[in-house]
């Protein structure tokens, strides 16, 4: 079934244009930056062409010190995601904290993204915060994740390390290497990942695999998924060995184009997770307009999550 998407784009140009006129005119460019990523848009078509009956899930994807596109940062998005039932994951580079991001409502749908720090014992802290806080799952970086080049940005996203008590204790013996720690991100080795794994009893996520040796050990320490971004989708024999496991896979994506988003959804991925739709809601209008577009965009797929 095609499904007419012309409404949708124009209600999301707009309200891009809308951001445009709030946020600082660096920090627009640098969001419509991570739109152009060089994705393989004819390989996601093709995956679109083949049948499947797998139901895509909508995720929202974390992004760092979320504070600089709306005040209400995560607590804004957190609750119009728990309102559409869908799961939201958020960053170790918060504005707000772990705590105080599950504490703000009745939550069942939150994720934890470990930016790798350089320091294992606070990242084993922050893995045990999530759990307590009742995190539904946890994501593990294979790779560095990028943050903001400008540290000015980096600095709104700080707050769970202020907060934490580890943390807080290295900065009293040491505090201009631990600031610089806390503002740099390391990549998770499968070490790193099989450590931390003792600490929670929740769901793993790696994000980063992007080997068949990384497919199988995730498989080993008993992963539940595989995070991939867009752009790494650039290989099919790749992609259809992950299928064929029971890994789920997750394919997150900057863009926002919806005619785009509709392909990735009949790829016959578990879940698509989106950021850049829901920044520019969040902009444009807090909670309500976070709410509102992803609310427009549910309604849009709809048609396509049953593979007819």
């Amino acid at each position: 079934m095609s499904v007419n998407t012309s409404n949708v784009n124009v209600k999301i140009e707009k309200i891009k244009a809308h951001a445009k006129e709030l946020l600082n005119k660096e920090l627009y460019y640098y969001l419509e930056a991570q739109e152009e990523n060089d994705v393989n848009k004819a390989l996601v078509k093709r995956l679109a062409t083949q049948k499947t009956i797998k139901k895509a899930n909508l995720i929202l994807a974390p992004t760092d010190s979320l504070r600089l596109y709306h005040e209400d940062a995560e607590l804004a998005v957190s609750k119009a995601a728990q309102q559409l039932k869908i799961p939201y994951i958020i960053s170790s580079y918060s504005s707000y904290s772990i705590e105080e991001i599950a504490d703000s409502g009745d939550f069942s749908n939150l994720w934890f993204r470990l930016n790798g720090h350089p320091n294992t014992e606070i990242n084993k802290q922050f893995i045990q915060r999530a759990s307590l806080a009742g995190y539904q799952a946890i994501v593990l970086n294979l790779n560095s994740v990028a943050s903001f080049s400008k540290v000015k940005w980096r600095l709104d996203g700080i707050t769970n390390f202020i907060v934490d008590p580890i943390f807080q204790k290295l900065a009293f013996k040491n505090a201009t290497k631990t600031w610089n720690d806390a503002l740099e991100t390391k990549a998770l080795s499968w070490k790193d990942i099989s450590y931390l794994d003792q600490f929670t009893q929740l769901p793993l996520y790696i994000e980063g695999a992007q080997t068949i040796s990384d497919v199988e050990k995730a498989i080993e320490i008993g992963a539940k998924g595989i995070v991939l971004k867009d752009s790494e989708i650039n290989n099919i024999d790749f992609i259809n060995y992950i299928k064929q496991t029971k890994l789920e896979t997750i394919i997150e994506t900057n863009s926002s184009d919806q005619d785009y988003l509709l392909d990735l959804i009949n790829s016959g991925f578990d879940h698509i997770s989106i950021r850049s739709f829901y920044l520019y809601g969040l902009t444009a209008g807090g909670y309500q307009g976070t709410y509102d577009i992803i609310n427009q965009i549910q309604k849009n797929i709809e048609p396509t999550l049953v593979g007819v």
